[in-house]
């Protein structure tokens, strides 16, 4: 790669580049085969918005990071070219929007191209940004989140849709969502005249679905920093070969999905419990949904004026995916409410970033919320027991993610209402003073757990069996070491085991709880007793 095209961008103005890329000739026998040409411009975040250039930031996988072609890359048109290698995804990526933009504007039509994507000014950050300048690519991680934010659109990239399975797909999509929103797209077969309301109970045609369901398994949907991007963008598409559509029909036909509980019910039923696919491909299938919806309750928050605390974006990314460990915390500061600091600093370790980010939040937050999701640890980093380590998938989220819907404030707290007095040694333990009220006899394991190893073999009544025994598990902790003869006690205890002794609205239940959901409490009783 030629850095000369780069000239040096100047820190204080909060500089980046927009790439301009270029339609592909007229002339040319095969005009996606035609090169990539473009040309990079600098411009300042800090510009108000009436002299903002206006341009659409390209979220997408970096995928396979071996080059496969390049693009031609000039300061200004006539001056000489300059070549940037590209990976395969973002080369596919390029030439799609190149073709939408040809097939909107194509000479047979005469048409005047979709305002959208008239002039393609693009923010693609392994051209806008110099891969090849370390202390650059530094410099620009903190400035993404604004340049997302501030983008007139965003498209997000899951890949071509040249095969039947993706056709599929879109054909479901467009099924589900109305005709009247075709004039998005510029291929796909017919689609029937589905109003959005009628989302809420989705078709199970299985072969749609099925193809639907590896659409979500695109390793877009999985990335980290793509929570980030889609959250922050005003204006969300998303692209797959020449389709592009409203980041709200996914959203409207995931949380329908959810509504009904029935994400696992569309992957039986589509038969990708087979063979041929595999549980990896399920797996993934069922993260892209998780991240769908988490993606949507983000931006629903930031519609709002709500923004979150890291924490909690930390435990909504625990399935997200990335190639540096470090951009756990990175892809996610622009989120965030109480963490700017992200150290970006490519000469410290993953374990000095998780490190600090630890101390950092015992030090802001007082009440020790951080020690909720420790415990946990690879062995990779050799991190103190007491710093998470974020590299490690939950499969459920520490008490201490609940929150109020109101202030953001943990519902469970280490330290209760008392501010935390604490002190991290050289050797980087954690010194905190404290009472001692009790010792812990036992600890079981959350339900999520008990099926986790062998979910995928199990069968409906095998799962009802595990949830009998794990609730038979929470009835004999709860009894533990409380007097036999007093069984309004033990049955108390073991009620408030089941909802972590908290309320929906985050109270402490009353005693007279049990009263209230007397049949609830029946019914578990005889599920435990059979």
């Amino acid at each position: 790669m030629t850095a000369s095209v780069y000239t040096q961008l100047l820190g204080p103005l909060r500089q980046s580049r927009l790439l301009t890329l270029d339609p592909s000739p007229t002339e040319a026998t095969d005009p996606d085969a035609a090169p990539l040409v473009g040309t990079l411009e600098t411009f300042s975040i800090n510009n108000p918005s009436p002299t903002q250039p206006s341009y659409t930031a390209l979220s997408y996988a970096w995928g396979d990071p071996t080059p496969a072609t390049s693009i031609a890359l000039s300061v200004k048109p006539g001056t000489p070219q300059h070549y940037v290698l590209l990976t395969s995804n973002l080369n596919s990526f390029l030439v799609s929007l190149r073709r939408y933009t040809r097939f909107r504007s194509g000479p047979a039509t005469g048409d005047s191209p979709p305002p959208e994507l008239a002039t393609l000014s693009l923010w693609v950050d392994a051209i806008c940004i110099n891969q090849a300048n370390e202390e650059e690519r530094c410099m620009q991680i903190p400035l993404m989140g604004t340049i997302f934010g501030k983008a007139e659109r965003v498209i997000g990239y899951v890949g071509l849709a040249s095969s039947e399975s993706m056709k599929l797909a879109i054909d479901l999509l467009y099924r589900l969502i109305g005709t009247k929103h075709r004039e998005e797209s510029v291929a796909g077969s017919e689609a029937a005249d589905v109003t959005p309301s009628k989302a809420d109970k989705p078709v199970l045609v299985w072969k749609q679905w099925r193809s639907f369901m590896q659409l979500l398994s695109s390793t877009w949907f999985g990335r980290v920093w793509v929570m980030q991007e889609v959250a922050l963008g005003q204006d969300v598409r998303v692209l797959c070969g020449e389709h592009l559509w409203q980041w709200e029909w996914l959203e409207m036909l995931m949380m329908a999905i959810a509504r009904t509980n029935a994400i696992d019910l569309l992957i039986t039923i589509a038969g990708m419990k087979n063979e041929l696919l595999g549980d990896e491909i399920v797996n993934q299938c069922k993260r892209g949904g998780i991240q769908v919806l988490n993606m949507a309750m983000m931006r629903n928050r930031r519609a709002k004026g709500v923004r979150s605390c890291m924490l909690k974006l930390l435990g909504w990314s625990r399935h997200a995916a990335v190639k540096d460990d470090r951009d756990r915390l990175r892809g996610l500061m622009s989120l965030a409410t109480d963490w700017d600091s992200v150290d970006t600093d490519s000469q410290s370790s993953v374990e000095e970033v998780y490190f600090n980010f630890a101390r950092y939040i015992v030090r802001q937050e007082k009440f020790l919320t951080l020690l909720s999701f420790a415990g946990l640890s690879s062995t990779t980093y050799g991190l103190p027991s007491w710093v998470p380590d974020w590299t490690v998938e939950r499969t459920t989220n520490p008490l201490a993610s609940f929150t109020h819907q109101v202030n953001d404030e943990p519902y469970y707290r280490a330290t209760s209402e008392s501010e935390a007095e604490w002190h991290v040694a050289s050797d980087k333990t954690i010194l905190v003073k404290g009472y001692s009220v009790g010792t812990m006899v036992s600890t079981g394991l959350p339900l999520s757990e008990v099926n986790l190893a062998t979910v995928q073999q199990k069968s409906p009544l095998a799962k009802i069996i595990d949830l009998q025994n794990w609730l038979r598990d929470c009835k004999t902790r709860a009894n533990a070491n409380i007097d036999p003869r007093n069984l309004p006690g033990r049955a108390e205890a073991c009620w408030r085991i089941l909802i972590a002794n908290k309320t929906v609205i985050g109270e402490t239940p009353p005693p007279d709880m049990q009263q209230k959901h007397a049949r609830c409490h029946e019914y578990w009783q005889r599920v435990v007793s059979r």
